[in-house]
């Protein structure tokens, strides 16, 4: 499944994203600050 996340950068986004990545999910991070999104899943910004 392809899911999006808005707000992945904060504390529940980002731990939605990784569980969503380790159940095997595509996922696109919608961020209002590129910087913030750590270059792997599970890295802390």
């Amino acid at each position: 499944m392809h899911i999006g996340i808005f707000g992945a950068t904060g504390v529940i986004g980002g731990r939605v994203v990784d569980e969503a990545l380790e159940r095997g999910h595509r996922v696109t991070a919608f961020t209002r600050t590129g910087a913030r999104v750590p270059a792997e899943p599970g890295a802390v910004a």
